[in-house]
């Protein structure tokens, strides 16, 4: 963990064309968005009512940006969620024990937990991959990667979420794709 005093202040990060960004408020949610992701009714009244359903959960822990990922706008169905969260007080090593120990969903089962470590542009890089499967039998994959970039004791993590385990080594692609795109501002803090 860095002893440096910056903050992180700002930053950018590229999604490709099939990802869909929410909005910064949830409220602002249109039907108009996510109707552009589909290419029919049914496919964006489905998009439509995963994004109600899931929207607490998505909401939670007050995110930089949610997305979503419809490779396939015919159908409307998400194959992955991805939630960027900053972090304060940041520590690799923290991070990874709370992935690792985190709760599993009622009546499910840690499947497995792996750290692998590495550089991108903007920092230092810790990938985690959990899985876990649920009480109705359904396995989800997260793959967390957290950027810690020197001069500050803040990162971002880029959480992606799936459940369409045949998309999980392509969705690992994309996610490092995304996270190679990062670029953080960090200002010193006043005194």
């Amino acid at each position: 963990m860095s002893t440096a005093t910056g903050c992180i202040t700002g930053w950018t990060l590229s999604a490709p064309d099939d990802w869909v960004t929410l909005p910064a408020s949830f409220d602002d949610v249109t039907d108009t968005l996510l109707a552009e992701a589909t290419t029919s009714d049914d496919a964006a009244r489905y998009l439509r009512e995963y994004v109600r359903a899931t929207l607490p959960a998505l909401a939670s822990d007050d995110p930089l940006l949610v997305a979503l990922w419809v490779p396939d706008p015919e159908l409307g169905a998400p194959m992955a969620v991805l939630r960027a969260v900053h972090y304060r007080n940041a520590d690799p090593d923290v991070y990874e024990q709370m992935v690792a120990n985190a709760e599993t969903d009622e009546g499910g089962s840690l499947l497995g937990v792996e750290r692998t470590d590495g550089e991108v542009d903007a920092g230092r890089l810790l990938v985690m991959e959990r899985q876990e499967a649920w009480a109705n039998g359904t396995v989800e994959h997260q793959l967390h990667l957290g950027v810690f970039p020197e001069g500050t004791d803040e990162a971002v993590v880029l959480v992606f979420i799936c459940t369409a385990l045949h998309r999980i080594d392509e969705l690992a692609l994309i996610a490092r794709d995304i996270t190679d795109t990062m670029r953080l501002r960090i200002e010193e803090e006043a005194s």
